[in-house]
């Protein structure tokens, strides 16, 4: 994995159309017999669009149409994720969704709808503001420490779309350049971050900074230090746990097959917070066991 295959990997940023829309009316028909494994079945949607948020349309906000959509499900809660961005959706009358396209022509909105041209659909409840602040900052041009501010502003109520959009603007940025990376890592560490963009990052600059040859052993170092004081920021055990047990481990060389890290080089930087990182471990609560952590800290004695 390279920097420049890590530029543009947000929804918000490949989409050429990005509308908001609300259900008026559904006309749904019943479910056939299974195809391929699926069950599916014909709706026909009476639909408002409300907004157009990126790209140029035929219709303007208010405006009315009809679409003909086909959903498919498994027909098991156990098997929920089925093809086509309309399965699963909401049709109930004043449900408004999100709808991202791409298309490169002008198209009509009807066509922009259609499976193939629309690659995602989602409720714009609890994504709309995070596309608006996205669009807002690459609008603007902002440069990466302006983006990171607007975010640490925002940081409570970032959600999966802005974390994305960060991430995607500013992997680059920070493979490149340390003082970018040290930026994005105080948002991360920031208590106020809400855990869905914290998870979202999290896994992200993990994975690229394990898989980018681009990244520094400084850029692994930082990382490291990070995952620990996230240990006392973050509460969610699913979310710590993971970090003793995985994130760390296979970070610092511990397991998992990657370069081994040497404490002294992780906290050269930062000597004081050696001390500090044991006594994390040593009072974590989580179901995880630290002993391997505590071993390659150098500490004298290690939890049972």
């Amino acid at each position: 994995m390279t920097a420049a295959s890590l530029e543009h990997t947000s929804i918000v940023l490949q989409a050429t159309h990005i509308l908001r829309i609300r259900m008026e009316d559904a006309d749904v028909g019943g479910w056939s017999a299974p195809r391929d494994g699926w069950l599916q079945r014909s709706a026909h949607l009476t639909i408002t669009l409300l907004e157009v948020l990126k790209g140029t349309v035929d219709r303007r906000p208010g405006e009315q149409m009809r679409l003909r959509v086909t959903q498919y499900s498994s027909g098991s809660p156990r098997r929920p994720a089925a093809p086509g961005v309309w399965s699963n959706q909401p049709l109930d009358s004043g449900t408004e969704l999100l709808a991202f396209a791409s298309s490169g022509a002008d198209r009509p909105v009807e066509s922009l709808l259609e499976e193939g041209t629309c690659q995602q659909i989602m409720p714009a409840e609890g994504n709309l503001a995070n596309v608006r602040l996205a669009l807002r900052a690459d609008a603007e041009g902002l440069p990466p420490a302006a983006i990171v501010n607007l975010a640490l502003q925002q940081a409570s109520s970032l959600g999966y779309l802005f974390a994305e959009y960060l991430w995607a603007k500013l992997a680059g940025p920070a493979l490149a350049d340390l003082t970018v990376f040290e930026s994005l890592l105080r948002l991360l560490e920031t208590p106020e971050l809400s855990p869905i963009a914290r998870w979202a990052l999290i896994n992200a600059v993990y994975s690229t900074t394990v898989h980018s040859p681009a990244a520094t052993p400084e850029h692994v170092h930082r990382l490291a230090r990070a995952f620990f004081r996230l240990l006392e920021v973050d509460q969610d055990p699913s979310v710590t746990d993971n970090i003793v047990q995985t994130f760390l481990p296979n970070l610092l060389g511990v397991q998992g097959g990657l370069p081994d890290r040497d404490a002294d080089d992780v906290f050269r930087d930062s000597p004081q917070e050696r001390a500090k990182v044991e006594a994390i471990l040593r009072r974590y609560q989580g179901t995880a066991s630290t002993q391997a952590l505590l071993a390659w800290l150098g500490a004298e004695k290690t939890q049972p």
